[in-house]
């Protein structure tokens, strides 16, 4: 089989310059020779040696597999809106509000009610999926690209959760009022029938003077 290589040409010039000539070809079949036969006889031996795919996990650094950081915070967002009272409820988007309008993370707004009502918040999502980490792998200054980004899909996906909530809040009220609307419009328009009174029909003299106007 004939396969193509790439060569930088400054490479490709001081391989040309080598005395006597290099076999390309030659060169770059020994290196792959012994490129496969270190990876076979590495094979063999871990083999021999009995290490297992268990004790090679040992020594990762960071779990194989990534927590579903944005499905905890959907989870939590849905626990604390499930048990919120009203008064948090308005104090939490007061709060947002505010932290949006001086641009502070919104972070800062969850992390003051996410725990009420026994609730979880990331810090806890955090430790319970690093704890086989061992504390110097889940270090989060040790690892801050990772803490920050899981932080970010958790708490992106929380605040949605929490917006969409919001939404529809709102929409069931503007659907209520304008409900309300249509039945005191309807109302007011049956009723409006106003009949001059009695005293102002009875004046003597009264028809007499009156004029309609224009």
């Amino acid at each position: 089989m004939r396969i193509g290589i790439n060569v930088p040409n400054d490479l490709l010039n001081r391989v040309k310059a080598v005395q006597p000539p290099v076999n390309i070809s030659q060169v770059c079949r020994e290196a792959l020779t012994k490129l496969a036969d270190n990876h076979d006889l590495a094979v063999e031996r871990v083999g021999r040696n009995g290490v297992t795919l268990e004790r090679a996990a040992e020594f990762a650094k960071l779990q194989p597999v990534e927590p579903n950081w944005a499905g905890y915070g959907l989870e939590d967002a849905a626990a604390w809106v499930s048990n919120v009272s009203p008064d948090d409820w308005d104090d939490f988007w007061e709060m947002y509000d505010e932290d949006q309008q001086d641009g502070m993370p919104l972070s800062i707004a969850v992390n003051c009610f996410a725990l009420r009502y026994g609730g979880k918040d990331f810090s806890d999502r955090w430790q319970e999926n690093t704890a086989d980490w061992g504390f110097h792998r889940a270090n989060r200054y040790r690892y801050p690209e990772l803490y920050h980004s899981a932080q970010k899909d958790y708490f992106d996906a929380w605040l949605a959760y929490a917006r969409e909530v919001r939404r529809r809040q709102r929409e069931y009220f503007a659907a209520k009022y304008q409900k309300l609307q249509a039945e005191w419009d309807k109302a007011n328009q049956a009723g409006w029938n106003p009949q001059p009174p009695p005293q102002i029909l009875d004046q003597p003299g009264y028809a007499a003077t009156f004029h309609p106007d224009p």
